[in-house]
Parts: structure tokens; sequence; C-alpha cells
């Protein structure tokens, strides 16, 4: 099978969009027959000309240059992929038939991360951003979503019929991972340890939920459970964090970097729980790479984690104005038989990796599903 694969990010950057549109591409490149390339890299200045003068004038540049393009160089294809952004299709004209893979729409997007209140709300305020998820919604052959949440979102907000999209989960972002040798080391050692070490991964610290996180780990030592919290990828401002005898911090680590990367191996081999408690999160590729080491996760109820956690069997998901009493009452039952309980998380974590949550078995289910649109 023939792809043109379009950029929409920096795919050669290991580090960009947490490393998806690398390990996208490298997958893609690995299952398709044959996969031409072609970017078409989304700026936060194209955004702002959609916004101030139209999905028209924003879009049609874009849509223009990738059909030139195939048509210019005559290229015989059977789909055409746009990974992690869809600026070029609202205007795209060639035939070839268009999809694309991505973890959320404009109004999903805003409504995590700049906390807009609800659909009307956002569909006043951005009125070229709901016209540039429309158009593109319209004009794609498939529409590819990581998570249940924004499917469900496209469907109810857009009216685009649910045969239209099909949900693929994105997979880890891990040049490698442990084998079942290592894992069954991991595993006893993690049982013989003699606290429960917690770890927390993300940038946006405040979104992704550490406060409370840190009220976890901090409520289950005035408890008597030792336990520690490793802290990677933010510089966080909370009360009591910075001085505190049970947290450590490790800031950005850089998957480029190769001491960086034995570091973050070092941190997830000793983990017991990823603590995961986000006020909004799109999908959560972070969840997948704890998955790859046999971590199960903590944390919320909430949009993408819904489509990651199956519920006791790779984690747990409880509401975020109950999180911190009920993932410590979960705690207390699991530690009643610890090394029982855990090895099964443990176990149901990994096998959930290695079936649904890495980028080998997705791409093949992507792959499957053009096939099966083109007959």
């Amino acid at each position: 099978m023939k792809l043109i694969l379009v950029d929409h990010k920096d795919s050669s950057d290991i580090n960009h969009f947490s490393g998806t549109s690398f390990f996208m591409k490298k997958a893609i490149e690995e299952e398709f027959e044959e996969v031409v390339g072609f970017s078409i890299i989304e700026s936060i200045e194209d955004v702002k000309t959609v916004i101030n003068s139209g999905v028209s004038a924003g879009l049609k540049p874009f849509g223009k240059k990738l059909t030139d393009f195939i048509r210019d160089n005559q290229i015989k294809s059977d789909f055409v992929l746009c990974q992690g952004g869809n600026t070029a299709v609202p205007y795209y004209k060639h035939a070839t038939p268009i999809a694309y893979w991505h973890d959320s729409s404009w109004q999903t997007f805003l409504q995590g991360y700049k906390g807009q209140k609800s659909f009307e709300e956002f569909r006043f305020d951005y009125p070229n951003l709901y016209a540039w998820d429309k158009k593109a919604f319209d004009r794609a052959d498939l529409l590819l979503f990581s998570s249940d949440y924004v499917a469900e979102a496209c469907v109810k907000y857009y009216g685009i019929p649910a045969p239209k999209i099909r949900v693929i989960p994105f997979g880890a972002n891990l040049q490698y991972w442990p084998d079942n040798d290592l894992m069954k080391r991991i595993l006893q050692n993690r049982l013989k340890s003699s606290s429960l070490n917690f770890t927390f991964i993300g940038k946006d610290w405040k979104r992704k939920g550490l406060d409370n996180a840190f009220l976890l780990v901090k409520k289950l030592n005035w408890a008597g459970i030792a336990s520690h919290l490793s802290i990677v990828g933010c510089e966080p401002e909370i009360k009591g964090i910075d001085n505190s005898p049970f947290v450590s911090h490790y800031g950005f680590l850089n998957k480029a970097i190769s001491k960086d990367v034995k570091l973050i191996e070092d941190i997830m081999q000793n983990t017991h729980f990823l603590l995961h408690p986000a006020v909004s999160e799109p999908f959560g590729i972070v969840l997948c790479e704890a998955n790859a080491y046999g971590i199960p996760v903590i944390g919320t109820r909430t949009e993408g984690l819904k489509t990651i956690v199956a519920e006791g069997q790779n984690g747990f998901l409880f509401n975020r104005s109950e999180f911190v009493k009920k993932a410590f009452d979960t705690i207390l039952q699991l530690n009643i038989n610890f090394n029982k309980n855990y090895t099964f998380l443990f176990e149901s974590a990994r096998a959930a990796f290695n079936q649904r949550l890495n980028w080998s078995s997705n791409v093949k289910e992507l792959k499957n599903t053009l096939k099966e649109f083109i007959g």
C-alpha cells in the first residue's frame, strides 16, 4: 500500500509534540510498502491568520500546495494521511482519498487548554476555528482520532456521521522498552522495595494535576505508608514541594540525549505507579509509556485517559474532586495483599501496551482501516 504522509509538525525532532510525530512517522514507514513524505508545518501565525482573516485566507494556500504536489509529481497513491494536523485538508482538491490522525479538534483543544466552558462559547468566541474544524471534518474521507472523547465530540457538536470516524490510539514514544526477562527482574525489585514509588511526568504540571499527585503521596506518608514521588519534565511552584523529603525533582529530560534516556529508564523501572490526575488530557502518551514498563496508572476520569485505562486492569481513574481520597483508599486496599494485587496490575499494564498502546500495533490497525475504506 502506498501512502503520502503529510507532516504538520517537525517529525525529525524526537522531543517535538512529545515525540509523537517522530514515532508515528517511523512506524508508518516500517509498515507501509511505500511512503512519500511531504511537509506542511503548521505555525501559530497560520492559526492567527485563520482567526483574524478567515478559513479561506488562512488555509487555501495549504490545500493548493498539497494538491499541486500530487498533481505536478504525478504521484499515484492509495491514500493521503496528515499526521497531527489538518491544515491542508479543507481545501484539498485531489481525487486521492485523504485522512488525518489527530488527538483533538480546535473545540476540544481549547476546552482543555484554555478553559472554554462549552461548545457554544467556543463557537461564539472562535467562529473561524469552528469553521476550520467543520470544513476539515466534511472534506476528509476518514477521520482518525486517538481517543473516544474527541470522536464523540465530533459527532455530537459537528454532526459528522459516526461511520466516517475511527478511534485508533497513539502509542508509547519509546526507542526501547524492557524485554520479558528484564520485566521479571523489574517486578521482583518493585515487590521488594521498602517504599511505594510514584512518578509524575509532564511539562504543563497544573493541567496534568501535580498538586493532587503531591497531596496523595503526602497523605500516604502521613498514614505510615512510605512513599516517594519523582517529578519529571517541570519545575513546579507548589508550597512545600521543593524541600519535601519524599520528592525528587528531575526537570526536563531530553530523549535525544543518552544519559537522559538512561535516567528515564531507571526512573520507570523503579516506579510502582504513574500519577496523572489531569484536569484535561486529550490523550496521554506518557500513560502508554508507563504501561510499557508494567506501571499501572492512577489518574482522573477525563477525556483521553478513558480510552487508555481499563479500570482495575492497567490502572484506576477517579473523579478529580475525589482523586486524593479515592486513590488513597485504593492503595490501602491493594496493600492488603500487595504482592498478588500488584503483580496482576503489572502484568495487565504490560499486556495493554503489547496489545493496544504501541505504535506498531496501531499503525497496523491504521493500514487495515485504510485498506477497508478503499476496498
